[in-house]
């Protein structure tokens, strides 16, 4: 892990008006992984478009947690299918 590809979540809670509680909560949700160095919590730059997602759900959707995580999983599933999906038509065309 590259330590200049991180982001200091107070800096975020500051910029999104969020609690530091809140990455506690997504951690132990396994919804985003936070990263301790130098005594501060950091994400990693890659999950910034992933956190603003989990907040767009929580607050104009008014999803909890769960409901958040049961959809990331949902996502994540339909883009392995859809992977596979592609896999097999390319398999296809290779026969035809």
């Amino acid at each position: 892990m590259k330590y200049e590809n991180l982001i200091l979540i107070s800096e975020i809670c500051t910029h999104y008006r969020l609690d530091q509680s809140f990455f506690e909560h997504l951690d132990q949700h396994d919804l985003l992984e936070r990263v301790y160095y130098e005594d501060n919590y950091y994400i990693e730059v890659e999950y910034l478009a992933r956190l603003e997602k989990i907040i767009r759900f929580k607050n104009d959707l008014n999803l909890n947690l769960e409901g958040i995580s049961v959809i990331f999983e949902l996502l994540e599933k339909i883009d392995r299918l859809q992977q596979e999906n592609i896999r097999l038509q390319n398999r296809a065309q290779f026969f035809d």
